[in-house]
């Protein structure tokens, strides 16, 4: 998984069904910088 493998987001239980998965510190830190680079390339 790209954004997993990226240290966007992050989880606790992985391999479990139903797990859950939150946007990491680094993700939430630049996320104005990542809105800026999805709106220039065109993807929402």
């Amino acid at each position: 998984m790209f954004w997993k493998k990226n240290g966007l987001i992050i989880t606790e239980n992985e391999d479990s069904y139903g797990a859950t998965y939150f946007t990491s510190p680094v993700l939430e830190k630049n996320y104005f910088a990542l809105n800026e680079i999805m709106d220039r390339i065109g993807k929402k």
